[in-house]
């Protein structure tokens, strides 16, 4: 059979659009900072905080090679992703099927069908057609993303959704809203807010440099805790974060009197909780039971 000249330009031409340079998935050096809001009559009230770290650490998994995702806070394992030229798929911990979580390749009248966790209802099944309208690009740091409209939010080449890194953008309903608060890959801030610190919790910028953790810089005491939380260090606490069982940051006020800093638990119910502290100098974590 003979193929037209013109026939094989438009194949050719298609190839080349769907193999254009593509911006992959980091998987090393990589933190996500999730937030979810209750939107009232007066502002938003902070409901949730996660962190996703990928650390290049791989696995594999039905004979297919995936990057783990742990918690940044405890470092417990969460799932593990692969990019695929553009297709993300998601393979939850204790999960045996994988779930495509952005579709980067997706091209004009392209039917997606994706999957995503709904912190309102229930994780489910989403798909929509795109359309011309639906793709445009975004640029960060210089360099050209692309950008794809899904109902409310949108999917970023190369960080994610920016309403979360797992949470489907279907906007705020019920008075909820979920965003991607912050994206950052080898040190450099991809998307959202650059603040140290803001408000009750603290930005993906408070994990970066993960590498420089150190197993004991800071005496913490003491533990178990039923009031006060103390920390002996000579230098300089920038930022410290508490989270539960469960990964959830808790807001803590810092107090400091020489080199000695403080944190009120009392409030706390008895339990086991992390603590995450970045100084100038390092990381240290800590883990610490509630009486």
């Amino acid at each position: 059979m003979k193929i037209s000249l013109l026939a094989l330009l438009l194949i050719c031409c298609s190839f080349t659009a769907r193999s254009q340079n593509y911006l992959p998935f980091p998987d090393s050096g990589a933190v996500w900072v999730n937030t979810g809001y209750n939107v009232g009559e007066f502002g938003a009230d902070l409901v949730y905080s996660e962190y996703f770290c990928a650390n290049g650490e791989d696995t594999v998994i039905n004979a297919l090679i995936y990057t783990k995702m742990e918690s940044c806070v405890n470092g417990d394992y969460i799932g593990a992703f692969r990019d695929t030229a553009g297709s993300v798929y998601y393979l939850p911990k204790d999960s045996i099927g994988e779930r495509l979580i952005y579709d980067f390749s997706a091209m004009p009248d392209d039917t997606v069908d994706f999957y995503a966790e709904d912190q309102v209802w229930s994780d489910s099944w989403y798909n929509f057609t795109l359309n011309d309208w639906d793709t445009s690009t975004i640029v960060i740091n210089g360099v050209s993303r692309k950008r794809i409209q899904v109902f409310d939010g949108a999917w970023i080449e190369g960080v994610g959704s920016n309403v979360g890194f797992l949470q489907v953008p279907i906007g705020n309903v019920s008075n909820y809203a979920g965003i991607l608060y912050c994206m950052s890959h080898m040190d450099t801030i991809l998307y959202g807010y650059s603040a140290s610190q803001s408000g009750q919790y603290v930005a993906c910028d408070f994990f970066i440099g993960m590498d420089e953790l150190q197993k004991k810089t800071i005496e913490v005491y003491p533990n178990p805790v039923e009031d006060q939380l103390s920390f002996d260090t000579e230098s300089q606490i920038n930022a410290i974060l508490v989270s539960n069982s469960e990964g959830k940051s808790i807001a803590v006020d810092l107090t400091k009197q020489g080199d000695t800093y403080t944190v009120t638990l009392d409030f706390l119910p008895a339990g086991s909780y992390q603590i995450l502290i970045k100084t100038d100098l390092t990381l240290y974590r800590a883990s610490v039971s509630k009486q």
